[in-house]
């Protein structure tokens, strides 16, 4: 036989559990995740790279021809400072400004009335840049750009645009333009300000003028504008006036307790009680009682405050207590002449003759009252002169206060005329520092930057379509993908035939993957023993008679009984890949010409037996749905250990469902990148309606990286075996190599 083997499949990324309803999920659904991703990208980088190249060729010669480099040619404009002055000292203050004056300026020109002289402007209305733009001022407005330099006193004015030329012209004509604008603009800013200057000075003067005026009519009547010494003598004498009637009417009060004692009868004197009050009354209303008690008053208070700003012992804090000591004292001196002046007094009304005593308090009573009745009539005179006085000083303060507000206007107003003047002869604030030249390279250049990101875009674009692509293919390719897509477990693969071409994989690994199917279907059989096991496909040409005889030989290597059944009675393949005889077969057996044990037919393996299809009957069907079936695989069971049935395509035909209501489980093949996801549901999906038990799923025809045993190809390299003997079949080539097979079957298909 051949010694060329299919290549290791990749196994899957995830491990199913092994239970039966793991295998059948009720709606099997797409994994979220980066695996798929990357193993996507990594086995269709060739289509991502070409996608890429394709973009890039497509879209760098674009980029390169369609976007043009941006010349930009600058121009410059000096602008002196404000504080800069002639004869008088530097404005500090003025500096503070010269910033905000400088991005106005720019702005002006940006967007201000040299842009309307610009485009007047013969040299630049000669442009092409202008002639092709669809609105002038706004191709104007983009390309121009006015900065300030912080670290100098320029102005830098700049064209962008694509032409050379074009952009030292346009540069050019805005300093033009501007400094026409700016030198007449600055010659009359500086006549408005000398004009509004003058009329604010002379209105100062006018206003100065009346002031004096107003202020000498209100003085002439004193004889001086300083009221104050006035004001002074006059609060002394309305205080006098204050103390005398407060004296009268002290003594008015004795009288008329004297003129009430006397009138009253000897026996009924004044009680303790009015006596107390009288002589209360009487301390309170004494002058020097008065007096030390309002002074007193005032000495707590400021005590009391400058305790809180000073310590203890201050010295001027103790001055302060001792001076309030000595009120105090004091304070008590003038109460206790006062409580006795007024016990004199009582004694004097009772042990004087009362009726004298009563004509003369009477009319001294007559003569205080006309005295109290004269000082308050004066006092009251005396406080509406304190008072007209107080207010006509308020008035003169007022225009005094006015008067020197003018003043200093009028003197601020003289004082910035003279600077005016003096500053109109200074050299010009605003001049042309340097013109614009065509630059001899671009500014702004980004077709390379661009290329790099259509570059970087045309390699992304392209993973992006490598997945896409892979997200609308029907067919499965990976193990991971069959499990994710179609809700099946994989129990193993097989390599392609062109890795196998390139002696990228020995014919030992083919070996290998036939006892990890083996050993898979083991473990997912779980308790219940498998006697007889269906392989069947969605569609044909996906390996599955092939997998079939090389399964059966693995099993028979190990040791177990194996009987083989070609169950495609349309399409008998088994015999003729095997060059065996078929004159009987599972055919003769089912129409009842021959017994089970004449038309199986033995192998060089002593475990491994054929029931070949013997020929192609035209009733497959009925034969197939008759109960002779099922006396056969029963019996094929009783005599070997397992029974392996090839079947036709699940989709093409009902036999493989009729074969998988009789036997033990099921086993689907699926070809890596030709066997669709929905073909491969709709077969799972159909045996299942038969009640079969489906163990899982073997890819065939996967490439080397995406194999179930991933690392098998390297695994033990460079390890001696050691001599084996003649009768282990295990090391003899004993596997069938389906390539040339399945070439021939597929011919005579399409023929």
């Amino acid at each position: 036989m051949d010694e060329r083997m299919p290549v290791p499949v990749q196994p899957s990324a995830v491990a199913a559990p092994l239970t039966e309803g793991a295998y059948f999920p009720e709606a099997p659904a797409r994994r979220q995740g980066g695996a798929n991703l990357i193993e996507v990208l990594f086995r269709k980088w060739k289509t991502a790279l070409l996608t890429a190249l394709i973009v890039c060729a497509a879209g760098v010669p674009a980029i390169w021809l369609g976007i043009q480099p941006q010349y930009t040619a600058t121009s410059a404009i000096r602008i002196d400072p404000v504080s800069e002055s002639i004869a008088f000292e530097q404005d500090t203050g003025s500096a503070r400004y010269y910033s905000n004056y400088v991005n106005s300026q720019a702005n002006l020109i940006e967007k201000g009335r040299p842009l309307y002289s610009v485009l007047e402007d013969p040299l630049v209305k000669d442009l092409e840049f202008m002639r092709k733009a669809k609105d002038p001022m706004l191709a104007l407005t983009t390309s121009l750009k006015a900065s300030a330099d912080r670290n100098s006193s320029l102005l830098f004015v700049s064209a962008t645009t694509g032409d050379p030329r074009a952009s030292a012209t346009i540069a050019n004509a805005a300093v033009r333009a501007y400094m026409k604008i700016e030198g007449t603009s600055e010659a009359s800013s500086e006549e408005e300000k000398l004009r509004t200057l003058e009329r604010e000075r002379a209105s100062a003067s006018e206003k100065l003028r009346g002031l004096y005026e107003a202020a000498y009519q209100l003085g002439e009547e004193f004889g001086t504008t300083d009221l104050t010494a006035r004001e002074q003598v006059m609060l002394a004498q309305v205080q006098a006036l204050q103390e005398k009637l407060t004296q009268v009417q002290t003594m008015l009060l004795m009288l008329q307790m004297q003129e009430s004692k006397l009138k009253a009868d000897e026996s009924s004197g004044p009680g303790a009680l009015e006596l107390l009050q009288a002589r209360n009354e009487y301390m309170r209303n004494d002058p020097a009682v008065a007096s030390l008690n309002a002074r007193s008053i005032d000495m707590e208070l400021e005590y009391t405050l400058l305790a809180l700003r000073y310590k203890e012992d201050s010295a001027e804090l103790v001055s302060k207590k001792q001076a309030l000591e000595t009120t105090k004292l004091a304070l008590e001196g003038a109460r206790k002449r006062a409580s006795d002046q007024f016990d004199e007094l009582m004694v004097q009304v009772d042990a004087g003759q009362k009726d004298k005593q009563l004509r003369q308090v009477e009319e001294q009573l007559s003569q205080a009252r006309a005295q109290e009745a004269l000082i308050k009539q004066e006092l009251d005179k005396q406080n509406s002169s304190v008072i007209e006085l107080g207010r006509k000083g308020l008035a003169i303060k007022k225009i005094q206060d006015e008067i020197a507000l003018t003043r200093d206007l009028y003197n601020t107003m003289s004082q910035r005329i003279q600077i005016l003047q003096v500053e109109r002869q200074r050299p010009p604030r605003v001049s042309v520092a340097y013109e614009a030249e065509p630059p001899g390279r671009p500014s702004k250049d980004k077709r390379a930057q661009f290329s790099i990101v259509l570059v970087l875009g045309a390699f992304v674009f392209g993973c992006a379509f490598v997945v896409f692509l892979n997200e609308i293919d029907p067919r499965v390719e990976t193990p991971s993908e069959t499990e994710d897509r179609c809700g099946l477990r994989v129990l193993g693969t097989t390599p392609r035939f062109k890795d196998l071409d390139r002696a990228r994989v020995k014919p030992k690994h083919f070996v290998d993957d036939c006892r990890t199917i083996r050993v898979n279907l083991m473990l997912a059989s779980g308790d219940k023993r498998v006697r007889s096991l269906v392989i069947a496909s969605a569609q044909g040409r996906d390996g599955k008679t092939t997998l079939a005889i090389n399964l059966a030989t693995s099993i028979a290597l190990a040791g177990k009984r194996v009987l083989l059944i070609d169950g495609d009675l349309r399409k008998p393949e088994i015999a003729r890949y095997l060059r065996i005889n078929n004159a009987r077969g599972l055919t003769s057996v089912l129409a009842g010409e021959c017994s089970l044990e004449d038309a199986i037919q033995a192998t060089l393996l002593p475990t491994l037996s054929i029931l070949p299809s013997n020929r192609r009957a035209r009733h497959q069907s009925e034969m197939l749905a008759g109960s002779s079936l099922a006396e056969v695989l029963a019996k094929a069971q009783t005599l070997y250990d397992e029974v392996i049935i090839d079947t036709p395509a699940v989709l093409a035909m009902p036999d493989a469902k009729l074969w998988a209501a009789l036997a033990d489980a099921v086993m689907l093949v699926a070809r890596s990148s030709k066997t669709g996801a929905k073909d491969l549901m709709e077969a799972r999906s159909r045996i299942l309606q038969a009640g079969a038990r489906i163990l899982g799923v073997v890819i065939t025809g996967v490439r080397m990286g995406d194999s179930y045993e991933k690392y098998q190809h390297r695994y033990g390299e460079g390890f001696v075996d050691e001599p084996v003997s003649e009768d282990d079949w295990s090391a003899q080539r004993v596997f069938l190599l389906s390539r040339s097979f399945e070439e021939e079957n597929g011919e005579q298909e399409s023929k």
